[in-house]
């Protein structure tokens, strides 16, 4: 089940502090808002227990316009399984926010037939490609993890490759899937099956946290991306997620935001007796 306890996030810019329902469990959200309007979303680290261990989560979204084409998504499931999505939708505005809600809502309801990740991106990949025009895609990674076995499923539909910090620092990208969302009615989609050990932190994450440019046009990129967070690897999730966006800010200081950002923090954790 999902631990409800909550730490507030730091920082003067917090105002609103509500949950969303989903399923039969709570996620608690922290809104981040300035006196012009939101400037971000801030989830606290929901811990989904077993008696195997915690696995912690975080994440962050902001969107570059007041509706966004980013989406993340934690879907509880059954077993001990819970199923974790991040898309980014081609466009900005209103149509890549209604693309992304459609998704939303097919990703949740594959999820909970008992589909495989591999078939249910499949499904979605169908179901954009029939009911939408040709100009709409999205990238999307979906990973389903199973805290009894300490393993955890994946497919990956043409996003940016998640990144696996193993607990002895090693690192691992999570590239196996398929074409992006909607480009082909046909399109054939693989999954991965690893392991997950307490540790272990994966990093979901959209283009706009690797594509932010300092001054002299210079990418934030892959590569810094990695060599943060291998610094970050001992901290809870919550504080891995805060403390890389504002890595991400203060390299792109002083210039507007061109694309959404979102990131996602899934860490496991040994669980406390």
């Amino acid at each position: 089940m999902l631990d409800k306890s909550y730490d507030p996030v730091p920082g003067d810019m917090v105002r609103h502090v509500g949950f969303t329902t989903v399923g039969t469990d709570q996620l608690l959200f922290c809104h981040l808002k300035t006196e012009t309007g939101p400037v971000g979303m801030s989830a606290a680290a929901p811990k989904f227990s077993t008696d195997a261990g915690e696995i912690e989560f975080a994440a962050f979204i902001e969107p570059s316009r007041q509706v966004g084409g980013d989406f993340y998504d934690f879907i509880p499931l059954t077993e001990g399984r819970i199923g974790i999505v991040i898309a980014d939708a081609s466009g900005k505005g209103v149509p890549a926010a209604l693309l992304i809600a459609r998704m939303q809502a097919i990703m949740q309801s594959e999820a909970r037939l008992g589909r495989n990740v591999a078939e249910m991106m499949t499904a979605v990949n169908r179901f954009i490609v029939e009911s939408t025009s040709q100009d709409r895609f999205a990238t999307c990674f979906y990973v389903e993890i199973d805290d009894v076995q300490r393993r955890f499923r994946y497919c990956n539909a043409g996003h940016n490759y998640p990144i696996l910090i193993r607990r002895d620092g090693s690192v691992e990208y999570l590239t196996r899937g398929g074409l992006l969302l909607g480009a082909f009615a046909d399109a054939v989609y693989e999954m991965e099956d690893s392991t997950m050990e307490p540790g272990d932190t994966m990093v979901l994450y959209t283009d706009g946290v690797t594509e932010a440019m300092d001054a002299d046009e210079v990418e934030y990129g892959e590569k810094r991306l990695t060599a943060d967070l291998l610094e970050l690897k001992s901290y809870p999730a919550e504080v891995i997620c805060s403390k890389t966006i504002k890595n991400v800010k203060r390299f792109a200081a002083g210039f507007s935001d061109e694309d959404d950002i979102t990131l996602v923090i899934i860490k496991a954790v040994e669980k406390n007796n």
